[in-house]
């Protein structure tokens, strides 16, 4: 048995499996890949050779056999692949960084990642290793030679937008003084230059149009140790870093690579900034989401997760609270809250690195402030980072032996802890199940578009070519009625929106002035809520509460906080339940408007291939999905818990001070600072449930017109395809679709039968 496979059972998590089933499974999952594989390339490869040799639509079909292949590698290997995407400014190298414990992968205030970068978690590797393929330096150094030729462009600086970084790339190529790429590179400065290199060269190369082509196979890969304790998996995990979406720069050819590498993965990581991004970029995250859950038979939302970056910068007042962004990014890219961490990735960064350092210096001599500023390369950030711009002054009254304390804080603070272990370690424990049951699913998706494909031109081959080119014709009509419809559609949206929106804002109204009543209900005296509670027994038979001391002032405030927030919790939670079914049946009544209006040319499109083709083609299915309850219920639960615990606050500031020697409240100021406070906290509530319901049309409307689209393109590739297949020997390509649907059917039966057996093991 494969030692990775051994390893991973004795320390899988929740599951009790022997190392025997293990293999077995194992087994079982690459016999039945490989099996398929081989026959799907050999029908692929007679049809190649003996008729659809010059068909332009061939490399349509041969591409599966290669993606089969992709999935075996991963199964041999127990491979489970997470992409990184986010916007440009997200922090995407920093959060990797971070989760190395290294800092490799080089960033800027512009963009700077152009290619994609594997890194890989090894056990074996002491010290990190970049690894390239001699292809990708054969390339790189061929477009150095191509630019040497362009630094005398007089045009050049407005060519590469004044970028200093990368003008400073091209002095070097024009003198020959460039970095000289190698196999295999150690040490942490030379890896973070050849990263540059690489990435600076492909993106100047981009801007001056000189081409380039990168296979998807040559991106470079990051060789890295476990640093932190948190438990990588056994077998191989691999995170691979992505160029922003929105990178004006990616030309078609690297977004395909990064698609590639997105097809691949069994997991995405989403990387948003905390103060939050552009609707575009966000647009183009929500596409790359898709590419990766475009194989499963449904949205697989806990294949997501979510890194909320750059959480040091929050301002009281100014950002929404950490727990109420984690809670609308969870909603609004349909990621289960518990994959959603807020994280400050900097200064996880530097403060690992920081206390590494410090514990070299200390096994060889004692700890000073001068030699840490002399012998280490994080010192000074270290110090900025976590006592400000005043850190020289500070220096001189802290000890350096409390430095590593003050590390682990800023360790703490960064959240860092949260996400490797409710993560990556959690995710590692479950390799298994996800590589194995994933692969399959890809396998059987790629099978099914086969099939589809091969079915729809075999039936061609019996219809004239004048039919075919007709409905060409038809679709292209049909293409542009449904943009008509659209807009008329979209014209209709402005009231059912105002018919949402009023009814939301009606019951956040409705419950803000029920909260006022169970408060003066709760401060009567004769009440028996909350009777047993410390603020109730200092306030029965008083009109003005006395604080004699600030612990006393403390001890009241708190058990005050916990009755209001149950007084909110209690109204939230019947209050999510009430706009959750509202709005999802306004939504589902909106969908069915949508496809009463599109009803009839869904229809013809669906009559005509029907009767074109003798059978009914797989009608489109809408992808638009409606309010989760579970995600709606603990997001708005969420946010109100945050917002509630201002209350004391507000308390304090009632005399404007936060001495309490002498003060005093009356209990008709606690009540209205009580009711306002939970005013305000519904206030917030209401526009975040408005701007999800808002959202959420949107979908709808969104994904309804979409799905129709992308149907009617799928079936003109298709005729197109059978319009190119006229161009050869009717017999032998009927013959060649028999045998091929009857291999594909076969096949997937045997894919399928093994996923069964597979999940039978891996249900939870």
């Amino acid at each position: 048995m494969n030692t990775a496979v051994r390893t991973a059972v004795d320390t899988f998590s929740g599951m009790i499996l022997s190392p025997s089933v293990a293999e077995n499974l194992h087994n079982q999952t690459l016999h039945a890949l490989r099996l398929v594989e081989n026959n799907l390339s050999g029908t692929f490869e007679q049809l190649n050779v003996k008729s659809l040799h010059s068909s332009s639509t061939l490399n349509e079909l041969t591409q599966y056999p290669n993606l089969f292949r992709d999935e075996i590698k991963s199964v041999e290997k127990l491979e489970l692949r997470m992409a990184i995407i986010g916007t440009m400014k997200a922090g995407k190298s920093t959060i990797l960084n971070g989760i190395m414990g290294y800092d490799l992968l080089p960033s800027r205030n512009t963009a700077m990642t152009t290619l994609p970068t594997e890194i890989l978690f090894s056990q074996h590797t002491e010290q990190p290793e970049l690894i390239l393929k001699s292809e990708l330096i054969s390339t790189i150094d061929e477009i150095s030679r191509k630019l040497q030729l362009k630094s005398s462009d007089c045009n050049l600086s407005t060519r590469l937008r004044n970028e200093q970084d990368l003008m400073i790339v091209m002095q070097h190529i024009s003198a020959n003084k460039h970095i000289t790429l190698e196999l295999v590179t150690c040490g942490q400065s030379k890896i973070v230059d050849s990263l540059k290199y690489i990435n600076d060269v492909v993106r100047i190369s981009i801007m001056l149009n000189i081409e380039s082509s990168i296979n998807s196979t040559w991106i470079p890969r990051l060789k890295v140790p476990l640093r932190h304790s948190t438990s990588i998996p056994q077998g191989e995990f691999i995170i691979v870093d992505t160029p922003g979406p929105n990178d004006s720069n990616l030309t078609a050819h690297l977004r395909q690579i990064v698609i590639s590498e997105l097809q691949k993965a069994a997991l995405i990581l989403v990387a948003l900034e905390f103060i939050g991004s552009d609707s575009t970029a966000e647009v183009e995250l929500m596409k790359d989401i898709k590419t990766i859950q475009e194989y499963r038979e449904t949205d697989v939302p806990s294949c997501l997760y979510a890194l909320v970056n750059k959480i040091d910068q929050y301002i009281e007042g100014k950002h929404n609270p950490v727990k109420e962004t984690e809670a609308a990014v969870a909603m609004k890219y349909n990621i289960p809250l518990a994959n959603v961490h807020g994280v400050s990735a900097m200064n996880a960064l530097i403060s690992y690195t920081f206390r590494q350092e410090y514990e070299e210096i200390r096994k060889k001599s004692d700890v000073t402030h001068e030699r840490l500023m002399r012998e280490t390369n994080s010192y000074r950030m270290f110090m900025q980072q976590a006592l400000g711009q005043t850190w020289e002054q500070a220096a001189k009254y802290i000890n350096a032996n409390l430095l590593p304390n003050i590390a682990e804080e800023l360790w703490k603070k960064s959240n860092y802890d949260s996400f490797l272990h409710n993560t990556l370690g959690i995710v590692s424990q479950h390799i298994i199940p996800i590589c194995l049951t994933t692969a399959l699913q890809k396998c059987i998706y790629y099978i099914g578009k086969s099939y589809e494909k091969i079915n729809i031109r075999k039936s061609c081959l019996d219809i004239g070519e004048k039919p075919l080119l007709e409905t060409l014709s038809r679709f292209e009509y049909v293409h542009q009625e449904l943009h008509s419809i659209q807009k008329k559609a979209e014209e209709n949206t402005h009231q059912w929106r105002c018919d949402i929106i009023k009814f939301v804002d009606e019951s956040f109204d409705e419950a803000a002035s029920r909260s006022k009543h169970v408060v003066t209900e709760i401060l009567d005296d004769e009440s028996t809520e909350h009777s047993s509670s410390h603020w109730k027994k200092l306030l029965i038979g008083k009109d003005i509460l006395y604080f004699n001391t600030k612990d006393d002032a403390d001890l009241f405030f708190e058990t005050f906080f916990y009755s209001i927030k149950d007084v909110s919790e209690s109204l939230m939670h019947a209050l999510n339940w009430s706009i959750y079914e509202k709005v999802n049946r306004m939504c589902f009544a909106f969908q069915n408007h949508l496809q009463l209006a599109t009803n009839d040319i869904c229809d013809s499109i669906g009559m005509h291939l029907k009767l074109l083709l003798g059978f009914e083609v797989i009608h489109f299915e809408s992808v638009s999905k409606l309010l989760n309850i579970t995600n709606f219920s603990s997001a708005l639960t969420e946010t109100q818990v945050v917002v509630s615990r201002r209350l004391w606050y507000f308390l304090w500031l009632v005399k404007g001070k936060c001495q309490v020697k002498m003060n005093q409240l009356s209990k008709k100021q606690l009540e209205h600072t009580a009711v306002d406070t939970l005013k305000e906290n519904f206030k917030k509530l209401k526009q975040y449930a408005i701007d999800e319901t808002e959202n959420r049309l949107q979908k709808v409307f969104r994904s309804h017109f979409d799905s129709i689209e992308k149907y009617l393109l799928e079936q003109s590739n298709n005729i197109q395809m059978a319009l190119d297949d006229k161009k050869l020997e009717k017999k032998a390509m009927e013959n060649q679709f028999n045998d091929l649907l009857n291999t594909l059917s076969i096949n997937k039966d045997y894919i399928e039968n093994t996923l069964k057996e597979i999940n039978k093991y891996f249900k939870n």
